[in-house]
Parts: structure tokens; C-alpha cells; sequence
């Protein structure tokens, strides 16, 4: 099959554009002809490039446009597969693909197309307060001019996340898909005989609540913290370097960071936010290693055995700190999460959903 893979990715490299970057292999791998449209927010990096990203947030860009058109009349792709468009593609992307009679599907990653009181309640990193009035107008624009609409299948990572759009979205979602992301860790691997550290995996933003743990676990000497990542709040994470049982370390490959992972006690997911679905949380569990999260709707989905985690009351860091210091060494993760979370299970869905759409 030839899909047409539409993405945004992020100045903060964050999960979504992980999956994007795996799935475009995944499908290479099993033979699909994957044919990229990206741009990358990365190379933004004057105020005049600000200004002209800009334009495609309210589909005033119609080199755009042009550019997806030619791409599809030169490939031939069977369905478009979008991820995030936000602010170098924009909403033009979908009128392009409906103009060229090419289906569409809208992975949701985050709640940024609901009203704000919804959005802001699972995601509020943006760049700035003025960028960030600027996005949300864009999309009131795009739901005006009926341009989700377009989308022909949704696809959810959770039931969670399906239930809270088809209770507030204000436009119509068809054929609303629950595909749950997916994680390609090593087979087999040896579990260390000693662990002795927790480790947080993410972006370095506040709604991921990377510094009240580093708070917590300042003053908790004899318990190590690995922190791993990147995002605004670095200058204010790299502060708590001083202290001798926690490190910090920049993003690092996803073998590294598997084998961070692999030699921690347990991976702590502080979440202040609603996530859609937390990867890190679901490689963590891959990799048979105990993760410590909110006790939320979205972990209560994804961990189909509750032994297989340990749940602290959200946002409550005093409950979090208690389940840190009476951390069980001897826990261990039972269910096969690799195999639930699998790259053929994902793959095998969504060319199933695809085909149901042509």
C-alpha cells in the first residue's frame, strides 16, 4: 500500500513524533510504500521565519498546496495518513488531499482541537502565550471552515481520549478508530540482578511535572534519580545536577534509552496532564520494568494488570513521594505488554482501518 504520511514535527522532540518516526520504518519494513511530507519546526529559527510560519496556521499558504498536490500526482499514494500539521503545514493539508480525492486519517496524539477548558486540561506547552492565542485561533478557523470535516477515520491511542472527543469535539468524526500506539523493544532481554534507580523519560515541560520530582527526590539522598530528555524547563532541571544521587542526561537513541530503562527500579511517569497515551510509560512496561503513575483513567487503561504498577493519587506529590520511599525492589511486571503493544498488532489495525476507508 502507498500512504502519504503527513507531519510537523515539534521544536521539542517529544512522543509524537517518535511514533511518526517508527511508524514511517515499521511500514518500510513490512513492504509499504511510505511517502513522507514533513517539515520540521526546528528550522524556525529567526523571528522574520516566525512571522512567515505563520501563514500555513490559517491556510494562507498556498505553495502548501501546490506542493501536496504535486506530491500526490506523482506518487499515486492510496490514503493520507496525518499526524500533526501545526504551524509549517497547516489545515491546507487536508483541503489538498480532499481536492485530489485522496482519503484521509487523523491519528490523535494530544486535545489541542477541543475547546480550550478541554485542551488546556491534557496540554499547555506552547512556545509562548502569543503563539499560543495564535494556534488556538487557527484552529477555531479550521472548525469554521469544516476542514476536520474532511477526515474520513480518527484514530485514538485510548478509549479515554475517544470518549472525551466525541463528547466535546465541534466537528464530525468519522469512523472513530481505538488504535493503541506501539513499541519495538528487544526480545529477551536480561533483567540486571541489581537496580537501585528510578528514572523519568520526557520532554522537560510543566505539564509533565519533571521538577517537582526532581524536588522530591532532592531530598531523598539515598534514592537515585535518571532523568532523561530535553524541552523548555532544561535550564531549571540541569540546576538540580548539584545533587549527587540525581543525573541528568540529554535525549539520547531509543537502544540507550532502552537500556536506561532496563537497569532502572522503575520509570515514574508525574504527569500534571491528561496524556492521551505516554509512550515511555508503555516501553517501560515492555521492558518488564514497574512504572509509578497517576492513578488516572488512561494508566487504569493501559496497564491491564494493576500489580503490574504502582498508582499515586494525581497531582499529589506527597502521596508520590511516600510510593517512592516504599518502593517494593521485588516488584515485577508479569504481562507481556510487548506482545499487547506489538508493531504488527499496530500495523495490522490500521491497514485494516485503512482499507475499510478506500
Amino acid at each position: 500500500m502507498k500512504i502519504l504520511l503527513v507531519h510537523n514535527y515539534y521544536s521539542q522532540r517529544g512522543g509524537e513524533d517518535s511514533y511518526v518516526s517508527n511508524l514511517i520504518k515499521l511500514f518500510g519494513a513490512q513492504g509499504h510504500q511510505v511517502i513522507a511530507y514533513t517539515k520540521d519546526s526546528r528550522s524556525v529559527k529567526t523571528l522574520s521565519g516566525l512571522i512567515h510560519s505563520i501563514n500555513p496556521m490559517f491556510s494562507f499558504d498556498n505553495r502548501i498546496e501546490k506542493d501536496i498536490s504535486n506530491v500526490i500526482k506523482a506518487s499515486k499514494p492510496d490514503i493520507a495518513h496525518f499526524n500533526n500539521v501545526f504551524p509549517l503545514i497547516g489545515p491546507i493539508a487536508y483541503e489538498a488531499c480532499r481536492n485530489n480525492k485522496l482519503p484521509i486519517v487523523q491519528t490523535i496524539h494530544n486535545y489541542r482541537f477541543l475547546p480550550e477548558k478541554e485542551a488546556s486540561f491534557g496540554y499547555d506547552n506552547y512556545r509562548s502565550a502569543i503563539y499560543k492565542k495564535l494556534f488556538q485561533a487557527s484552529i477555531e478557523l479550521a472548525i469554521k471552515k469544516r476542514v476536520f470535516d474532511l477526515v474520513d477515520g480518527f484514530v485514538f491511542p485510548t478509549m479515554f481520549s475517544k470518549g472525551i472527543y466525541l463528547k466535546n469535539a465541534r466537528f464530525t468524526i468519522n469512523k472513530a478508530s481505538v488504535i493503541p500506539h506501539f513499541v519495538d523493544v528487544p526480545k529477551n532481554v536480561a533483567i540486571p540482578k541489581t537496580r537501585d534507580t528510578f528514572i523519568f523519560a520526557g520532554r522537560f515541560s510543566k505539564e509533565k511535572g519533571v521538577l517537582p520530582l526532581l524536588d522530591i527526590f532532592s531530598k531523598l539522598p539515598d534514592r537515585k534519580l535518571l532523568v532523561v530528555g530535553a524541552g523548555p524547563q532544561k535550564e531549571a532541571v540541569e540546576k538540580y545536577k548539584r545533587f549527587n544521587n540525581i543525573k541528568v542526561v540529554d535525549w539520547v537513541d531509543r537502544k540507550t534509552l532502552f537500556k536506561h530503562i532496563n537497569r532502572s527500579l522503575a520509570l515514574i511517569s508525574p504527569s500534571l496532564s491528561y496524556e492521551v497515551m505516554p509512550l515511555s510509560v508503555i516501553e517501560s512496561l515492555a521492558l518488564k520494568t514497574q512504572v509509578i503513575v497517576p492513578n488516572g483513567p488512561i494508566y487504569r487503561e493501559i496497564i491491564k494488570n494493576p500489580a503490574d504498577a504502582v498508582f499515586f493519587n494525581k497531582n499529589d506529590f506527597n502521596d508520590l513521594k511516600d510510593k517512592i520511599l516504599a518502593f517494593d525492589k521485588m516488584l515485577k511486571v508479569k504481562t507481556d505488554y510487548a506482545k499487547i503493544f506489538s508493531p504488527d498488532n499496530h500495523s495490522r489495525s490500521l491497514i485494516k482501518l485503512y482499507n475499510s476507508i478506500l
